[in-house]
């Protein structure tokens, strides 16, 4: 919450610039001396515009209440290089980790095969203790996607379609109401700040015999849905979406949803009223993508309301809403895209860090790809994103990673292993590596 006291004094010196401005104005006129008057008018304008952009990124922040709400919204991540792995710990039953999220208080949410859903906490000697939470459901399946909610509900789900909330009671995690979803497996799930979920779906053909015993002909096919809790069960409704699977969906602070598909396009919906309305804002492009990826989008939506982009042709993007007037008067509202970079590989997640990095992590299977994890991008002095650092030997895939508060990075692996890498602090103010 901004500070009120601070607010009340810029307005109220604004104030004081404004009668100033008159009263120089009109001696201007009486004297024909007009340079205090622009002083004082170039003073005031910028003092508006200070409050302005203080105002705006205050709503920003009241829209997304809960920094921790994003999956990877952190306020702060101390800076460093030179990143290395210096721990590995398993999970229990070892098996691929295709999903994780870090919480506030420290503790890790992962999910991976045989729908087990785990919680990982670090005790004082440094160890780790992990507990299994296995849905009576849902032994059959992966867990691909989940979110943990500020209430502490987890939502998951995966690739028996089905999404589970569950729920902590007295110590002991249960199944509160959940739902199917028709239509191929679950590739991510989002939760609004009302409490509504939104699920992603991969596209597959239903056969007649299939669609004959459900009931389903004549049903409009959607890989995008948004589902609200009722009284007795969860109410679905189709939105507008891709030609084919949606591979990742991320709210905008101002409620409006990003989505990107293996269309390579990227849609942001808006609703109005009871509708979704969705626009289309680019499409990357295949090329340079070899024939061995799989086309699929990474989306992250940003605390300011830019949103990065990752392609299957390795082709990372900001995109930023931008409106105004024409010279010919005419007004326009569009999406322009900055390209940060590339990398000849298949990007597996993405995240923004809040000083403007972008890590991503890349699986260098494919023989002469090269042999890291992860690749960092780093803006110059001109606003220009350039390749800063490459991580890692590629022992393992990684399939989700987080950057910590304390600069570290988490990730998952699909062997099962959970790694933690870091590097030496920056210090900032005279813009050396200082050793820790």
């Amino acid at each position: 919450m901004a500070d009120c006291t601070q607010l009340n004094t810029e307005i109220e010196e604004i104030t004081v610039l404004r009668r100033l401005v008159d009263e120089a104005v009109k001696d201007a006129a009486a004297t024909g001396n007009v340079s205090r008057a622009k002083e004082l008018s170039e003073r005031l304008k910028m003092c508006v515009a200070a409050l302005k952009t203080k105002v705006e990124k205050e709503r920003i922040i009241q829209a997304w209440p809960d920094p921790f709400y994003h999956p990877k919204n952190i306020g702060r991540i101390e800076r460093k290089q030179n990143y290395r792995e210096v721990e590995e710990f398993s999970i229990t039953e070892r098996g691929s980790v295709y999903a994780m999220q870090v919480l506030p208080d420290g503790s890790i949410v992962t999910g991976g095969d045989r729908r087990r859903v785990s919680i990982i906490k670090q005790d004082e000697q440094g160890g780790w203790n992990e507990k299994v939470i296995r849905p009576s459901s849902q032994k059959q399946g992966e867990a691909l996607t989940l979110q943990a909610l500020p209430d502490g509900r987890i939502i998951v789900s995966g690739s028996n379609s089905i999404v589970e909330v569950l729920e902590e009671e007295a110590g002991e995690w249960k199944q509160g109401q959940g739902f199917g979803v028709f239509d191929g497996h679950v590739t991510k799930v989002r939760a609004l700040p009302d409490g509504r979920i939104i699920t992603a779906n991969d596209h597959y053909d239903v056969g007649w015999r299939f669609a004959l015993q459900h009931r389903i002909f004549g049903r409009r096919r959607s890989t995008l849905r948004e589902w609200k809790e009722g009284e007795k069960k969860w109410e679905e409704k189709l939105l507008p979406g891709h030609k084919g699977a949606t591979t990742a969906v991320d709210v905008l602070p101002d409620g409006r949803m990003v989505t990107g598909g293996r269309d390579q396009e990227i849609h942001v919906l808006e609703e109005r009223g009871k509708s979704w309305h969705s626009d289309t804002i680019g499409k990357v492009s295949h090329r340079n993508a070899d024939k061995n990826f799989e086309y699929k989008m990474h989306v992250q939506a940003m605390g300011d309301g830019r949103i990065l982009s990752a392609g299957g042709d390795g082709h990372i993007y900001i995109w930023k809403e931008e409106s105004g007037v024409l010279s010919s008067g005419e007004p326009f509202h569009e999406w322009r895209a900055t390209e940060v970079g590339s990398v000849v590989r298949r990007i597996t997640d993405i995240q923004m860090l809040p000083d403007e990095r972008i890590i991503v992590s890349v699986d260098s299977s494919i023989t002469g790809m090269g042999n890291e994890n992860f690749v960092m991008f780093e803006k110059d002095d001109k606003g220009n994103y350039h390749e800063k650092e490459r991580i890692g030997d590629n022992r393992t895939i990684i399939n989700a990673f987080q950057a910590l508060p304390d600069g570290r990075i988490l990730s998952a692996a699909e062997s099962g292993w959970m790694r933690i890498w870091d590097g030496r602090k920056v210090d900032e103010s005279q813009d050396k590596i200082t050793t820790q």
